[in-house]
């Protein structure tokens, strides 16, 4: 035998698991050439000499020889405690046998990658979790169902067996035909080997007998989980009632759902909600279809679902077509950025708020054909909704971009050319919105405009809309000139206007109040003669001379500098230049 294993090269034995006289064991056996013998491709088998422990055969049903993969290595699974004969068939048709005993003692060396369909069970869900019974506990490992085709019945989680260990399951083609809900647990993944998501074929897929409204893949909820991923495959609900694609209520940092298509599902697609999926994300790629076959798919009927999460990662890629003109296809109830966002043939694409007061939102691109509504932002919640910046909406065939119930906005396609740039809503209230769309002027609530430089408008500056009447230059919400007023009251009457010959401010204004209990009291008009007006006689009574100030109207010249001295009961401009015989407009107040 040691002349056969020098030959041969190393042969070392990987004993995986055998619990009792009666257990299940598997083994890997990697085959190392040093004798120039081609290992990879040579045939393997394991035969049964003395079995020794009761039974009439080995291993079942076979066969159980097989090709040594690329790495030369030679999987055996399903063999109970025996002695054995392995025969190697090498190159040059050379056969090298020798005998092996499976008992049951503490293996040295564990496999990392056990193949689902080599172990024992009633059908491939039932062989999945036998093979995560492979791994000991605490470690980590790949469970490779590529082994299996077509379609495969499955009437139990493939991850009720699997206790404390992690790695992926990868599939490969096959279609697993389930009556039971998967429950993935912390820090798993399943993979694909890449099938085209873009056709309901391999994959998970609901059949008669799975229980109602269950979701078909859900993250653990057992304790806190992290780690969970199901990567480019299909989810297909297959119409079952109430079934949901993905539902994550448990999965928190470093969970996601990537490349994923998820077909005719009646209770959801997507279904992300709860603190316990805080932290998830970010959701990438993802393809949502209900097509006509959906018959239990309702209006109702909300194809993605995001809400209460707390903190959330986001979703980059997301796709939503629906046959049924769904009310809402996507609802969004928490935090979080959104972002290449497409619906086609629902009634409303995105909602944001209507479950709960939502905040914090921001939506980064969106294509919507063939619906009512783009987007709509809820007042159902409105005292605790805001702070949703969406940018860049992009519509055809679809009536409105955006309805912002809370600030009564609706920006229609044919009002804004099939795009919308951006639209800003506030927090707070009166809300602060803002948008790059000609029909929404900028609003900034009750904290209104500070800036630390000028402000130039073409138009109206006004305080509540635009006034009645009102022309370019006009700052306030009144106005009775020709070349632009300043608004001082709300009476309709009291402003400031210029004409082409003098300052004016209505009788019956009250006057201009510049500071508390400062009020415009005396004013006039006079031209000077030798630089001086004659003194105008004061209305009102003062206990001190009152402060004054004059203005020059433009008639008459003034090469000097104003100055306006007075007294109790007189005032008298001047120029400090004797000759000017300027026009000016006075005005006094005091005590």
């Amino acid at each position: 035998m040691n002349a056969l294993l020098k030959e041969l090269g190393a042969i070392a034995l990987l004993l995986a698991f055998a619990a009792s006289s009666r257990a299940q064991s598997a083994f890997l056996i990697p085959v190392t050439s040093t004798a120039g013998v081609a290992v990879s491709g040579a045939r393997v088998a394991l035969t049964c000499t003395d079995t020794g422990n009761g039974q009439s055969g080995c291993f079942g049903s076979g066969p159980y020889s097989t090709a040594t993969d690329s790495g030369g290595n030679a999987h055996f699974s399903n063999v109970t405690v025996g002695n054995y004969t392995v025969t190697v068939s090498a190159a040059g048709g050379l056969a090298y046998s020798y005998t092996y005993s499976v008992t049951s003692p503490t293996p040295a060396f564990l496999s990392k990658r056990i193949y689902a369909d080599q172990q024992r069970g009633a059908d491939a869900c039932a062989k999945i979790g036998a093979a995560w019974s492979q791994l000991a506990p605490g470690t980590s490992g790949i469970v490779d169902a590529t082994g299996f085709a077509g379609a495969q019945a499955c009437g139990s989680n493939p991850f009720s067996r699997i206790g404390t260990k992690y790695g992926e399951l990868w599939i490969c083609g096959a279609t697993f035909q389930t009556t039971a809900s998967w429950v993935i647990p912390s820090y798993i993944k399943i993979k694909s080997c890449g099938e085209n998501i873009g056709t309901p074929i391999g994959g998970v897929q609901a059949v008669p007998g799975f229980p109602s409204n269950t979701p078909v893949i859900q993250f653990s909820t057992s304790g806190t989980n992290f780690g969970i991923g199901v990567e480019y495959f299909t989810v297909n609900c297959f119409n079952q009632p109430g079934a949901i694609g993905i539902q994550n209520k448990g999965g928190q940092q470093g969970s996601h759902a990537t490349g994923m298509m998820i077909h005719n599902c009646p209770g959801g697609g997507l279904d992300v909600e709860t603190s316990g999926a805080q932290n998830s994300g970010p959701y990438f790629d993802n393809y949502i279809v209900n097509d006509s076959a959906c018959t239990n798919c309702l209006t109702s009927t909300v194809a993605a679902t995001f809400t209460n999460l707390v903190t959330f990662r986001g979703v980059l890629g997301l796709s939503i077509v629906s046959s049924t003109a769904l009310t809402n296809a996507m609802a969004v109830d928490t935090n979080g950025t959104f972002g290449n966002l497409e619906f086609e043939g629902e009634a409303n694409g995105l909602m944001i708020g209507a479950n709960l007061a939502t905040a914090g939102v921001t939506v980064q691109g969106a294509y919507c054909h063939n619906l009512a509504t783009c987007i709509t932002i809820s007042n159902a919640h409105a005292s605790g909704t805001g702070n949703i910046n969406i940018d860049a909406i992009a519509t055809d065939a679809t009536e409105n971009l955006l309805i912002d119930r809370i600030a009564n906005t609706t920006l229609t396609q044919s009002g804004e050319g099939n795009s919308l740039g951006w639209y800003h809503l506030g927090g707070g209230r009166p809300v602060a919105v803002c948008s790059s769309s000609q029909n929404v002027p900028c609003n900034f609530g009750s904290s209104g405009l500070t800036t630390s430089g000028s402000i130039k408008a073409a138009g109206v500056v006004s305080a509540g809309g635009k006034p009645t009447g009102s022309l370019s230059g006009d700052l306030g919400a009144a106005r009775s000139s020709s070349t632009g007023a300043v608004y001082l009251g709300s009476d309709g009457n009291c402003y400031v206007f210029r004409s082409s010959t003098v300052a004016e401010i209505p009788a019956g204004c009250g006057g201009f109040r510049m500071l508390p209990r400062f009020s415009i009291t005396d004013e006039g008009q006079c031209t000077m003669r030798s630089g001086a007006c004659a003194p105008q006689h004061l209305g009102s009574t003062y206990s001190e001379a009152p402060k004054c100030f004059a203005d020059w109207t433009g008639t008459g010249t003034l090469t000097g500098i104003l100055k306006v001295p007075s007294t109790t009961t007189t005032v008298m401009p001047a120029s400090t230049v004797g000759t000017d015989s300027a026009q000016v407009n006075w005005a006094c107040f005091g005590n």
